[in-house]
């Protein structure tokens, strides 16, 4: 008998899902402030996002503030830099300079 077959898995893409517009596009004239609080309370007309809309949005939720975590680190560390330089190095080259002015 011939072994049976393992299911084939399509390989990831590494392109990012194409993300539909949930809202009808309107065009500049048609804007009114009624027609935004149809659309924005839902009474327009708003179709359920894909699963691979939903998903994206998932991954953008998570994905988030790991960035955002990660600029602040950045942020403290820079001002951790400055602050340290000023504490240690500053008062080393003013001594340096003290002396200098004293041996001279």
């Amino acid at each position: 008998p011939a072994p049976p077959k393992s299911p084939v898995v399509a390989p990831a893409s590494d392109k990012p899902p194409k993300l539909e517009p949930l809202q009808e596009v309107v065009p500049p004239e048609d804007i009114s402030f009624s027609r935004f609080l149809k659309t924005e309370i839902g009474w327009g007309k708003m179709p359920m996002p894909s699963t691979t809309t939903r998903s994206a949005r998932v991954f953008n939720f998570i994905r988030v503030p790991m960035a955002l975590e990660r600029f602040l680190a950045f942020g403290f560390l820079t001002c951790m830099d400055a602050f340290l330089h000023n504490l240690t190095y500053l008062p080393l080259r003013f001594m340096n300079a003290l002396l200098l002015a004293m041996l001279q």
